[in-house]
């Protein structure tokens, strides 16, 4: 053990090491500075969008509040109109009351576990897209799951699939359970996919729609968004619910519809 008190006949030889500590932890913290802060994880939160939208940016698209108690957009020929919450999450419960009017065959999804620093051109990747369609009178509606890889290519998990859990005339509530590696997705309470996928453990979440570039009459709106911490999952928590065989073409944008 080194003495608690400096000696005067030692002290010429001890405050030079002193000193070139000093000199390389500061360095130490300009460096971290430059770099910024690593954001940290939250806890979650609530949004009910009454005439508020605090926490929320937009990426993509004109959004605006509708009726003081909705946020929505009319989207953008050809392109996505999305937002993002702010902040980085790790395993959780997110979940949405979204409804669309107008194109039948876009995409109307959440968004988990995106990079935290969104670039223009690349609103969310990598990532998970949990999306339904409404489809025409007389089909069902329909979802699908894509993993987003970093560079933007979308990966189908789950292509375009039928399902009855859609409600194609109103609100539909879309709720993700991501806890590791395993996910559960549910439309209006019924798990409608769950599995395991590996890459992507932490990040942004959002809301977003796709508008085709011949589709009128487009409105998406959304009623509230919600995101709890989530106990570990199970694998095998519950089976999908029954569905029809996932259709071939469309796009990650598009279901197969068009």
């Amino acid at each position: 053990m080194y003495p608690t008190r400096w000696h005067a006949s030692g002290a010429h030889r001890v405050r030079p090491v002193v000193a070139c500590l000093l000199v390389l932890l500061l360095g130490l913290a300009t460096v971290a500075a430059a770099a910024g802060p690593s954001p940290r994880v939250e806890a979650g939160f609530s949004s009910n969008f009454n005439l508020n939208h605090s926490g929320w940016t937009a990426l993509s698209g004109t959004w605006e509040h509708f009726n003081d108690t909705v946020f929505g957009t009319k989207g953008v020929p050809g392109e996505l109109a999305s937002i993002a919450r702010i902040g980085k999450f790790a395993d959780f419960t997110f979940e949405a009351r979204m409804k669309r009017v107008g194109c039948t065959y876009c995409a109307n999804r959440l968004v988990v576990r995106s990079r935290i620093d969104l670039p223009s051109g690349f609103d969310f990747a990598p990532s998970f897209f949990f999306q339904y369609t409404i489809e025409d009178p007389g089909k069902d509606g329909m979802f699908s799951v894509f993993k987003i890889k970093a560079d933007g290519t979308a990966v189908a998990v789950q292509g375009w699939t039928p399902t009855v859990a859609v409600n194609k005339y109103g609100w539909n509530t879309l709720k993700v359970e991501a806890v590791g590696s395993y996910y559960h997705f549910y439309i209006n309470g019924t798990i409608v996919w769950e599995g395991a996928r590996s890459g992507l453990s932490t990040g942004r979440v959002g809301i977003s729609m796709y508008t085709d570039m011949t589709s009128t009459g487009d409105d998406f709106r959304v009623d509230w968004a919600r995101l709890t911490v989530t106990t570990p999952l199970a694998a095998g928590f519950g089976l999908p619910a029954p569905a029809g065989a996932i259709l071939p073409g469309g796009s990650v944008d598009r279901s197969p519809g068009a």
